[in-house]
Order: structure tokens, then sequence, then C-alpha cells
């Protein structure tokens, strides 16, 4: 690494003019990519700064939205600052314009004075048609409910346009590009093709329990006895991961992450051998602490998995570091979902609410949401797109909000 000043940043050509981003001065300050970079992106900026220590690129980093000498920067910018949206979208379409409307969208869910658009895709009904799981995929939103043999799937406007008859009740669904789907018995996975046929096909895996399932990109990851089960989502061909009975949340091309009540596993993609086994007993100091493993979600760029614990609790385990924080309280009843929606962390609970977290200032010094919004019911499900933020209750409710005026992909 060669040794400079920070003062070297004043030779980088600019990208952005502040003043033509419609964002206050308060929020452009308080980005500092820093906290997002994962050890090769750091590598890979070290190419474009003379930096002498690490606390001097820090200080760099509070203007890396402002630097980049050309729009092919822009994707490693976007994807480190906006992991969740970038997933979202093709590597072409993340331009410069991308960039500035994502900044200045942030700023909404910070603008008190901002209120979301609703749009009720389902209004009250009664208890034994709640909400148990929605999952979103290419404009379409898909809901399950507690007591009935059917997944919907609605249209961006609130409209419902097909509704599919299942075996079972749907404890869990989820979507790729081409299909949805759902379960039957315990170890048998049903496929859903969107289309005027509704062709739908089922096969059973044994020892697998998809009422635990997660699907990413083409691929349907499910807990299984024997570890982690991975099943292609064209062909019905299936990979074992083999280890302790763990649900997996997250997948790239090098690892599969899989969390139980004793630890957080990661196995190699191609060996199918485990890489590491986390311990979460032993970084717990409270004896009592249970968690709670149908929610949570996995912050990639920062390396932490959120879980809910002992009801109204969350905590959070940092991979890199194999630490764990301590249980704090969020809400007032046990927490239902968590998930990430433009970088935020959401949970939803029991007590009737919804809250939106600043994922950068989440600590036991600063427990106070960016927005808590409060329902008739309990809020049992969380989902996302792009831009929007779905929600299902207890007594049947499905509502979008929109904190954006402006669909991402129809800037210009």
């Amino acid at each position: 690494m060669q040794i400079g000043s920070i003062h070297d940043i004043k030779s980088c050509p600019q990208k952005y003019d502040e003043s033509k981003i419609n964002v206050s001065k308060e929020a452009i300050k308080g980005i500092n990519f820093f906290d997002y970079l994962p050890e090769e992106l750091l590598l890979y900026f070290t190419n474009y700064f003379k930096v002498k220590e690490l606390g001097l690129f820090k200080a760099i980093c509070k203007r890396f939205h402002q630097i980049a000498s050309d729009a092919s920067h822009i994707p490693v910018l976007f994807k480190t600052r906006f992991p969740v949206l970038a997933s979202f979208l093709k590597k072409q379409e993340i331009t410069d314009r991308f960039y500035e409307k994502a900044i200045f969208n942030q700023s909404r869910m910070f603008d008190k004075a901002f209120s979301p658009k609703e749009t009720f895709f389902r209004m009250k009904s009664n208890y034994q048609e709640g909400v148990q799981a929605l999952a979103y995929k290419e404009d379409v939103v898909y809901s399950s409910f507690f007591s009935k043999k059917i997944v919907t799937a609605w249209d961006q406007k609130g409209e419902m346009f097909q509704h599919f008859e299942c075996s079972e009740i749907p404890h869990c669904i989820d979507a790729s590009k081409d299909y949805f789907f759902c379960h039957g018995d315990i170890d048998e996975l049903i496929r859903h093709k969107l289309s005027t046929d509704k062709k739908t096909t089922s096969r059973r895996y044994s020892k697998a329990n998809f009422w635990y399932f997660k699907v990413i990109d083409e691929t349907i990851y499910a807990r299984a006895e024997y570890g982690v089960i991975a099943v292609n989502s064209k062909t019905g061909k299936h990979k074992k991961y083999r280890g302790e009975s763990s649900i997996p949340f997250y997948a790239d091309e090098n690892q599969i992450l899989g969390v139980n009540y004793q630890s957080v596993v990661a196995w190699d993609r191609e060996t199918k051998k485990i890489r590491s086994e986390l311990s979460l007993i032993s970084q717990s100091k409270d004896p009592s602490l249970k968690l709670f493993l149908q929610a949570k979600a996995y912050f990639s760029e920062g390396n932490r998995i959120f879980l809910a614990a002992n009801n109204a609790c969350l905590v959070s385990y940092d991979l890199r570091e194999g630490k764990m924080s301590p249980p704090l309280k969020i809400h007032q009843s046990l927490i239902y979902g968590i998930i990430f929606y433009n970088n935020e962390l959401v949970t939803s609970s029991a007590d009737n609410t919804f809250k939106i977290w600043d994922i950068r200032n989440f600590n036991y010094s600063n427990t106070t949401p960016i927005r808590s919004i409060e329902h008739d019911s309990f809020v049992t499900s969380l989902c996302c797109s792009q831009d929007s933020l779905f929600i299902g209750t207890r007594i049947g409710e499905i509502v979008k909000y929109d904190f954006f005026e402006t669909d991402l992909r129809g800037v210009s």
C-alpha cells in the first residue's frame, strides 16, 4: 500500500455535485461507506487512494458518494451502500442516476413529515383468514393464510389475479423468476408456474423439511434432518449438505449459511463440507435466552445475522468476529418477522406494530426506530420489493407501503 495524505483525495475525479442532489447536508454527512466495506472492496479502493492509515481511510469514506471517475465504478459503490436494493437489479441497470436516487430515497425513510402511501390489497377479515406468509418476485406478491389451503397472487395495484389450491395449509412460500413454491406434506415441494394453465408439479425429498425453505436465485434451500438440502428450481435435482439440521438463510457462489439453536453453520458450495460452525450457545451470557429461528434476517455486507429472541427481543451475531450482542428489547410482544428493506432493518410483532430501524445506529444507546406503524392486529408477515414494503396481519389485511413517489426502474 502506498503512503500518502488524506489531501490526495482532491486529485480524484469528482462524479457527483452535492448541490445537484436533493438530499440534506446532514443526511450526506451521516453516510460512511467504511461501515459497509468487505475486505476485498477495501483492496479495490486502495488503487484509487493513497492512505497513511486506516483512520484516514475512514475519513475518505465519508465522501465516497461523491467520488467515481466513470460509471463503471457505480455498481461497486451501489452494491456496497445498498446491497438489498442491488439484489433487485442487474449490473447493467445500476447507473449513477440509480445511485443518486437511492441516496435521495433513503432520506424519505428518515423524514417524519413524509407519510408513505398505503395500498390495501386485502381488508380486515377475521382470525381464521390471517396472513401467514408473504413473498415477492417479479412484481407479484404471494400470500398464504393460517387456515386456508390456498396461495393467492396479487399485482402491484392490489388486485388478485390468480389463486392456487394446495393440499395442505402452506406455512412457507417463496418464488423464483419463473415459479413460486409452497409445500404439501413436510417433505413435499410443490412448484407452480404463473401461467394460464396454472401448471403444477410436486416432488418428495426424503428427510427434507419444506416448512422452512428459502429461494435464492434459482435454487430452493430447505431444512433437512441431515443438514440442508439445495434443490434446482427448474430440474428438481438436489444436493445434500450434511451437518446439524439447520434453517438456511443465505447462499452465494461460495457458501451456504444455516442456523439452528446451537450454532450458525457455513457449508462450502462445491465440496458440500462444513467450512465453519460458530456456536450461539457459548456466546450467550444469558442461560434463559431462547431464539425464535423463524424470524431472522442476514445483512451480508455487515456479515451479521439478526434473530428474534425471548419473544420481544432481538439479538445480532457478527459472523466475522464470532460475537453475539446481548438481547435488546424492541417490541412489547413476540417478534414475527425480520427483513431488510432499503438497507434498513424492519421488525413486526404481536404488539400490533412494525418498526423500521437505522442499521447504522442500532444499539443499546439508540432504541428509537425510524418509523413505528400500528395496526389493529398482530403484524404476522413481511416482504419487500425494490421500492415497497408489504405487511400481513392476523386479521387478514395485506398492505403495501410505498415510501417513494418514483419507481427506481423508471428513472431516466
